[in-house]
């Protein structure tokens, strides 16, 4: 039994926690949302260590009953257009692998590139020393 006691005080001491910053950042109460929750819990938290008899059972709020949205008229199903033009999201393709490997073949390119213009800068270099 101590240790189940234990337990729930941890429980509701990181609950409480969790509800003192709620109710920080509660600006106007309604109905259904209401300031000091965490004084609730705090004054259920002390009786529960004054007295060792198992705690009362939390007040149970029912939910009121909200007005619906107001409906307006039922538009119908619009038809999937299949436009070759749109981009889809594929789930199925890793990106990073894939970019990272574009990534290596421009890489790869413009290495290729760069060796051939120095390859033609020493021809030409050559060339102009022959002459």
């Amino acid at each position: 039994m101590k240790r189940e006691q234990e337990v729930l005080l941890q429980f509701l001491g990181s609950t409480y926690g969790e509800l003192k910053k709620l109710d920080e950042n509660i600006v106007s109460t309604s109905t259904s949302l209401q300031r000091d929750k965490s004084k609730q819990l705090e004054n259920l938290v002390r009786n529960m260590v004054s007295n060792p008899a198992p705690a009362p059972s939390p007040q149970v709020v029912t939910p009121q009953p909200q007005p619906g949205p107001t409906t307006g008229p039922v538009l119908p199903h619009q038809q999937v257009v299949d436009d070759p033009n749109q981009l889809l999201f594929n789930f199925d393709v890793d990106e990073k692998k894939e970019l990272f490997s574009v990534l290596s073949k421009i890489t790869k390119t413009l290495n290729d590139i760069k060796q051939s213009i120095l390859e033609l800068k020493t021809a030409s270099t050559r060339n102009r020393r022959s002459s």
